[in-house]
């Protein structure tokens, strides 16, 4: 986001909540804008904005929202797609089926969240196994796992480009350890 595009959003928000900005001093005030203007550098101006329109519209106090409540108004605008805990059970009950013979084909089918989630396509193989009766057992411990996915995905969302790229090459670092 451009510095422009800050004061724009800095803007409506105190639009929407004009006593927080009440009494603010020009430096107190520059130095909000170079805040948010390096916080949200590596952000989408769009994106940015519809997030705090979107906490404009839901938010009851009258405080204006905190630089990471925006960001995770981002990460929840941005990560949609992700199946919620139950479709997800749904997606592996179905893979589960046919999974005695073809678990890396039905493992291949499933989302990454939801692979990240099981582990590798033994599990399913594993699971094609089970009775009704564990599997609802599984249900619980995969809908943990599957939740911890999900919010370190939204977690990850939320942070700097620069920080994503340091902990990339970390990760690929330890791969090639591995």
């Amino acid at each position: 986001m451009t510095k422009n595009e800050t004061i724009q959003v800095l803007s409506t928000l105190k639009a929407a909540f004009p006593n927080a900005y009440k009494g603010m001093s020009k430096a107190d005030s520059e130095a909000m804008v170079n805040l948010w203007c390096r916080l949200f550098a590596d952000d989408d101006y769009v994106k940015v904005s519809r997030a705090v329109d979107a906490l404009i519209s839901t938010r009851e106090s009258g405080w204006t929202p905190a630089i990471g409540e925006v960001k995770a108004e981002m990460a929840k605008l941005t990560v949609t797609d992700i199946p919620t805990e139950e479709e997800a059970w749904a997606m592996i009950r179905k893979a589960v089926k046919n999974s005695y013979y073809h678990s890396e084909r039905e493992f291949k089918k499933l989302p990454p969240q939801i692979q990240r989630a099981i582990g590798g396509a033994w599990q399913l193989k594993e699971w094609s196994n089970f009775s009704d009766e564990s599997m609802e057992r599984v249900s619980y411990s995969f809908k943990k796992a599957y939740r911890e996915v999900k919010d370190d995905e939204i977690r990850n969302e939320k942070l700097p480009e620069s920080v994503k790229s340091i902990a990339s090459g970390i990760a690929d670092l330890l791969q090639l350890k591995s």
